[in-house]
Order: C-alpha cells, then structure tokens, then sequence
C-alpha cells in the first residue's frame, strides 16, 4: 500500500513537471507576466492573514526597528525596514538572516519533524508537514530561495516515503531544473544565484570535512559538533555566494562567521517563538520574541561599528567572477585527488 501511495505522489510529481514543461512551451512570451499575476492574485488571498500578523506584531512593541526587523524575518515584509538597519545587517554579513531564505524553512522544517518524532516515512506526517511548509512559504511571499528551499525538501520526503536517500547534488539540480522550468528568467535572479551557490558549496565542501575529522568522536561531543557544524557551514556557504556578492554589491563581510554564531541561533529562537506566538494568545510570547530581536539589532550595530567589518568598492567583472568559480573548482578536484585512498597493488 505504501508503494501505490509513494508511485502516486511521485507521479503527480513528474505530471506537474510535465505540466510545466507544456506551459512554457505553449507560453513562451507571456510566462513571467502571468506568473507575476498568478502571484499578485494569491498574496491577494492571504494579505489578510499576514495584516492580521503584523498587528499582533505592532501592539508588542513601539519600537520600529524590533518591529520592522520581526515582519521581515518571519513573514518577509521588508518594507518597514529602515535604510540603516538594512546597511548593518549587510556589513556584518547577516543579510541573509534578514531575507526569508532556505534557512528559515530549515529550521521549520527541522522543528515540524522533532515534534512528529522523525516519522519520515510516514504518509500522513510528510502530507501535513509538507501542507503547512508550502503554506508558509505561500505567506512569505514565494521568495525564490524559499520556494528553492521547499522543493527540495518536498524531493527528499517523497524518497524518504519509497525508502530511499537522495544525493544531495541530484537534489539540488532537479530542483534547479523544476524553477527553471517554471520561469526560464528565475536564472538571472540574484536570489536565486545566491542561494543555489550557496548550497552547492556547502553540498560540496562539508563531506570533505567529514572526511578530516572523527566523526564517532564528535558525536559524543554535541556542542563541540554543533561549533564545528555552524563553522563549516557559514565558510563553506561564503565560498559560494562571495564572488558574486562582489560582482553585484562589491562588498565581502569580514566577521560573517562571527556574526553567523549569533545571528543563526538567534533566528531559530525567533521563529520558534513566532510559531508558538501566532498560535497562543500569551503576550509573554511575544514579548520574549520582541526581546530576542532587540538584543540581535544592538549586537549586529555593535558590531557594524568595528573597524574593517565590511571591505568595499571590489566590483568585480563577469571574467573574473567566472575565473574565481573556476579556481574554486580546481581546488576542489585537487583536494578529491588528495583525499582518495591509494588502491593496494597486489
């Protein structure tokens, strides 16, 4: 029975690739108009919703920053978001934090499996979980690293269901291929190239860590695994997205893995606490939440404060960007090449 269940999600899976394969095809001029409309139309259906969360918001605090900052982080309204807030969360390097991003489905989605005790293989919890993370990204407003994030993860619950671990650089190109096919110009949206680099580069470097260090060891070392976890995470996602944060903003954050070790527990917190928040009526909820995005604007503007926290002006060209990915990929296939084990020869 599980199998028909798993052939029928996976069916309708390559149906609606298909479907969106026929619709460029039939609607090659027309595409991203009509999907800008599709959009227009469905923000329609739940501004209602995301008004009714930002007046929640409003009646905890005064302050228009915690406010702002708060919208941003947990129903991407960026349009409160002053100018200075936006310039010291880019300086330090957690503009990523203050955009909806994969991490934030991450997290939620992580959240959704602890409370169903991982129950990946079950049908009705992958149904509700996958409902209520396609909900939310449908809220936020269909960022592209959000949606990036949420096809990916409906992927990997539909293998989990037939028992089967997917390869996460097939994931991620199948998932590139089904964005692509749904709007041909998602490729020059500089979302969705920073977000696609950015996983590809944590997808390839973290299994080279792996390789370096005792794995037995560090899981009998939790917190000593999560500094290592976050640490080579946040290098290896840099590596990704820094050539081309420097081809369109010219800037490259120098404390990023410093900020990252406060910014990205910060963020769980906060969403953790939204979720219970927009389900309770508690105002201590919300006024911790309030609290934890306070004491984030000031640690992120004490730290926009230190000398050299950001280097400018570096404007790089298309050649040279190209020539950076081409380097990286060089040292990436020296680094295989060392790692191998030498074959015995009998």
């Amino acid at each position: 029975m599980r199998r028909l269940h798993f052939t029928a999600l996976l069916g309708l899976t390559i149906c609606m690739m298909v479907g969106l394969i026929l619709y460029n095809s039939f609607h090659p001029v027309d595409e991203h108009a009509r999907y800008a409309v599709q959009t227009h139309h469905t923000n329609k259906k739940i501004d209602r919703c995301r008004q009714k969360m930002e007046e929640r918001y409003a009646m905890l605090t005064t302050n228009q920053a915690d406010r702002s900052v708060l919208a941003a982080m947990t129903l991407g309204e960026k349009k409160g978001v002053s100018r200075e807030l936006r310039r010291i969360y880019s300086v330090t390097g957690a503009a990523h934090v203050l955009a909806l991003s994969g991490l934030h489905l991450s997290i939620i989605y992580m959240l959704l499996m602890r409370l169903t005790l991982n129950r990946q293989r079950s049908i009705l919890v992958q149904t509700i979980i996958l409902s209520m993370v396609w909900g939310y990204t449908l809220l936020t407003g269909l960022a592209t690293s959000t949606i990036r994030s949420a096809v990916m993860l409906t992927i990997y619950s539909l293998l989990s269901l037939g028992g089967r671990r997917g390869q996460p650089l097939n994931v991620l190109a199948l998932t590139a291929l089904i964005l692509m096919l749904s709007d041909r110009t998602v490729l020059y949206d500089i979302g969705f190239q920073l977000s696609f680099a950015a996983v590809l580069s944590i997808v390839l470097i973290t299994p080279i860590i792996d390789e370096l260090v005792d794995m037995k060891w560090l899981m009998t070392h939790p917190f000593v695994k999560w500094v290592l976890d976050l640490t080579v995470v946040s290098i290896a996602a840099q590596i990704g997205v820094a050539p081309l944060l420097a081809y369109h903003f010219g800037t490259f954050s120098t404390y990023f893995l410093l900020t990252n070790f406060i910014a990205i527990p910060s963020v769980t917190i906060i969403l953790y606490l939204a979720l219970i928040f927009w389900v309770t009526p508690f105002d201590v909820v919300g006024q911790l939440l309030v609290g934890v995005v306070h004491i984030l604007n000031k640690v992120l503007a004490l730290l926009a404060q230190i000398p050299y926290s950001v280097i400018d002006n570096l404007h790089l060209s298309v050649v040279q960007t190209i020539l950076i990915y081409v380097g990286f990929g060089c040292w990436y296939a020296a680094t295989l090449k060392l790692l191998q084990k030498p074959e015995n020869v009998v």
